[in-house]
C-alpha cells in the first residue's frame, strides 16, 4: 500500500496583518476624516497599492469633485486628481499587477510563504472580513489557504483567494461608479443573452459588468449558500454570458475569473458545461491545451454536446502531441454534423501525425466496438 504524501501546515494567524489598518489609524492625524471622504476601502487601497494622501480639498457641493493631493512610492511629486480619479487610480493600480507563479521556499517560514502568496492579497483580506488562517501544501494536490469568511472556515487555492480578493476591489470600484447600490436585477440576462448573439459585447459587459465581485463575496456568505438551485444556475448563466464576452474582447484573464466564479455558482450544474467549455476555449487561446483537456473532459461529463466538445478536445490533445487520443476524439463525431474552427487544424494535424495508421486504428476501434 503506498502511503500517501503528507500535507505540510503553516500557521498564518500571526503575521500582524490582521489589524494593520486599525493600527495605521492610530498613527495618522485626521484619519477618521480622511477616510470619511475618501471612502476606507480606498484608504486602505492606496496604502497597499504605495500611494500617500497628502491633501484633500474638500468641495462640499460636489464630494466627486474634490481634489487629493498624493505621492506614488519614492516620488517626491505631489499629484492632484479629483476623488473619482483618485479612487480610480488606486483601484486599477492593484488589479494591473501581475501575480507572481506560486513558489513555495524550502523553509516555509510564514513570512516566506506570505510573499510568495502576495503581502498585498493578505493586507486585503481584513478589509473585506477575510480571515487568513494557515497555509497547506504538499501531496498532489494543490497549496490551499484556510480562510474564514462570514464566520465560516472553508480551504481555497491560493488563486481562488487571489480572485476573491481583486473580485472585492472590482466590486468597491464599481460601486462608487453607480448611483445605487448593487443588486442583482435578472432582467439583464434576457439582455446579455441578444446582446452576445449580435456581438455586442460590450453591451454585455455594461449590464452584468458590475456582478462579479459582490457574487464572489455573496457565495461565502449563509444567505448565497442558501439560494436554491434554479438561482444558482440564474447567475451561473449570466457570468457564463460575461465571460464570454470579455473572452471576445480579448480581456482572458478577467474572462477566466468571470467563468471560474459562474462555475462555482452552478455546482456541476448541467449549466455549468457551457462555462467550462468558454473556459477552455480561454485555454487553447492562450497555448495552454492540457489545461484545456480537463475542462473538455468535465464538459463532457456534465452531459455538454459531444458535436461541440469532442473537435476542441481532438485539438487540444494534437496541440499536446497527443495524437492517438486526437484521432479517437475525430472519430467520435458523427460525419457533416459539426462546424467547428478547431476541426480541420485537428484533422490535419493527426493525419499528418499518424498517416495512414489512423485508418488501422479506426479499423481497430469498430473491430474492438463491435466484437470481432
Amino acid at each position: 500500500m503506498t502511503n500517501r504524501p503528507q500535507r505540510t501546515v503553516v500557521n498564518l494567524e500571526n503575521l500582524g496583518s490582521e489589524n494593520w489598518f486599525e493600527s495605521l489609524g492610530d498613527e495618522i492625524p485626521s484619519f477618521e476624516e480622511v477616510c470619511e471622504i475618501v471612502g476606507k476601502r480606498f484608504v486602505a487601497f492606496a496604502f497597499v497599492a504605495g500611494v500617500q494622501i497628502i491633501s484633500i480639498a474638500y468641495n462640499q457641493a460636489d464630494p466627486e469633485s474634490s481634489e487629493v493631493g498624493f505621492k506614488i512610492d519614492d516620488d517626491d511629486e505631489v499629484q492632484n486628481l479629483s476623488l473619482k480619479q483618485f479612487r480610480e487610480l488606486v483601484s486599477e493600480a492593484l488589479l494591473s499587477t501581475s501575480d507572481l507563479p506560486l513558489e513555495i521556499p524550502a523553509t516555509a517560514e510564514p513570512e516566506e510563504i506570505a510573499h510568495a502568496i502576495g503581502n498585498q492579497y493578505l493586507l486585503l483580506a481584513p478589509i473585506f472580513g477575510v480571515r487568513v488562517i494557515d497555509f497547506s501544501f504538499g501531496g498532489v494536490e494543490l497549496p490551499t489557504l484556510t480562510v474564514q469568511v462570514d464566520g465560516d472556515a472553508e480551504e481555497i487555492t491560493v488563486q481562488a483567494f487571489r480572485n476573491l480578493l481583486r473580485d472585492g476591489v472590482r466590486a468597491t470600484l464599481a460601486n462608487t461608479r453607480s448611483a445605487a447600490p448593487f443588486s442583482i436585477d435578472v432582467r439583464r440576462i434576457p439582455q446579455a443573452e441578444t446582446a452576445n448573439r449580435a456581438n455586442n459585447f460590450d453591451q454585455t459587459i455594461a449590464l452584468l459588468g458590475t456582478w462579479p465581485g459582490p457574487l464572489s463575496l455573496f457565495i461565502r456568505t449563509a444567505q448565497g449558500q442558501g439560494l436554491g438551485t434554479a438561482e444558482k444556475g440564474t447567475l451561473s448563466h449570466a457570468m457564463g454570458l460575461l465571460g464570454e464576452a470579455y473572452l471576445a474582447k480579448g480581456q482572458r484573464e478577467t474572462a477566466e475569473d468571470v467563468l471560474r466564479l459562474g462555475i462555482q455558482w452552478g455546482q456541476d450544474a448541467i449549466s455549468t458545461a457551457e462555462l467550462f467549455i468558454t473556459l477552455a476555449d480561454a485555454r487553447l487561446l492562450d497555448e495552454s491545451p492540457g489545461e484545456a483537456i480537463g475542462m473538455l473532459r468535465r464538459a463532457l461529463t456534465l452531459g455538454a454536446d459531444k458535436q461541440i466538445v469532442l473537435p476542441k478536445l481532438a485539438r487540444a490533445f494534437a496541440k499536446c502531441k497527443r495524437f492517438v487520443a486526437a484521432a479517437v476524439c475525430l472519430d467520435e463525431l458523427v460525419p457533416n454534423e459539426t462546424n467547428s474552427q478547431y476541426l480541420e487544424d485537428a484533422r490535419t494535424e493527426v493525419g499528418r501525425a499518424l498517416g495512414r495508421n489512423w485508418n488501422g486504428l479506426k479499423d481497430r476501434l469498430q473491430s474492438k466496438n463491435t466484437g470481432h
